[in-house]
């Protein structure tokens, strides 16, 4: 799997999930999923290489990201006061999304 080309459709699909889910706090979300990227980027990397190698299958890949989801802190969209079930729901768009694009890419 081409990492750089997941990454590549997870960052594309983010500005149009962030203006659905969070609405006028889009710019937070996003700076909320680079910082989530980049401190995650090791484990995506070894968990896309498990997807392709046939060592994951897409529901367990799925579990993987979401739990690294839940324990990322969403600290630009926390600040601003933005309801829980707002930021939740953005978590679970992102987490929807980099399945969608690691299947996709494969």
């Amino acid at each position: 799997m081409n990492f750089d080309t997941f990454v590549d459709a997870v960052k594309s699909g983010i500005p149009e999930l962030a203006k659905n889910t969070v609405k006028d706090f889009a710019a937070d979300a996003e700076q909320d999923f680079q910082t989530f990227l980049e401190s995650s980027k090791d484990d995506l990397r070894r968990w896309t290489d498990a997807l392709a190698d046939g060592k994951l299958t897409g529901d367990e890949f799925g579990f993987l990201v979401k739990m690294r989801l839940d324990l990322a802190k969403m600290h630009a969209l926390t600040a601003t006061g933005i309801a829980q079930a707002r930021v939740d729901r953005f978590r679970k768009g992102v987490t929807s999304l980099v399945v969608k694009s690691a299947l996709a890419v494969l």
